[in-house]
């Protein structure tokens, strides 16, 4: 509090006055951050209806939140034990219904045929975390800027989950079922 307090140019037992702990305002930025992840997720959410495409999209706003926010994002992903359990259950719930929704893309994109991944659980919780990483080693001014972050990264979610191209997604149709080319097995 007294960082705080010094950052604002006050005292620190003044912000008190403010907020009620420092329960409080850690449980408010944990829930600060998840809902502006939240409130991205959807807007790359909304953006179409092609899962490859949308799948891209929720990768890049996610990996962009967790390069340009580092140090929210570095207290919502470190200090979740540090949080009062009603708190906790709060944020694990925004945190399960994000994760939720990458599961969901991925989940339509193995039901269109455009995904090839095993598990969807598994690989949403793969990219997830590959973003989620971002925010300990990013750098402003650093080799990459935030959006060839996100790009690569999307690149590599697609990668995760067997994204297949369009051509070849045409290919396996037109040789029917469980025949797919030599090109598609690779």
């Amino acid at each position: 509090m007294a960082d705080i307090g010094g950052a604002l140019g006050i005292r620190g037992p003044s912000l008190y006055k403010h907020v009620s702990s420092k329960q409080d305002v850690l449980a408010q930025i944990m829930i600060d951050t998840m809902n502006a992840l939240i409130h991205d997720q959807q807007a790359a959410l909304a953006e179409g209806d092609n899962p490859a495409l949308r799948l891209r999209r929720v990768v890049e706003a996610h990996v962009r939140y967790h390069a340009t926010h580092r140090h929210e994002a570095f207290v919502g992903n470190r200090e979740i034990s540090s949080l009062e359990p009603r708190y906790r259950r709060r944020v694990r719930a925004l945190r399960g219904a994000y994760e939720r929704a990458f599961r969901t893309v991925i989940d339509e994109g193995c039901r269109s045929g455009q995904f090839t991944v095993g598990s969807a659980r598994l690989a949403s919780f793969a990219i997830v975390d590959m973003g989620i990483g971002v925010a300990a080693w990013f750098r402003v001014g650093g080799e990459h800027s935030a959006d060839d972050i996100a790009y690569a990264y999307a690149d590599h979610a697609l990668r995760i989950v067997g994204a297949r191209s369009r051509a070849a997604r045409s290919r396996a149709a037109r040789s029917g079922p469980g025949r797919a080319s030599r090109e598609d097995r690779r």
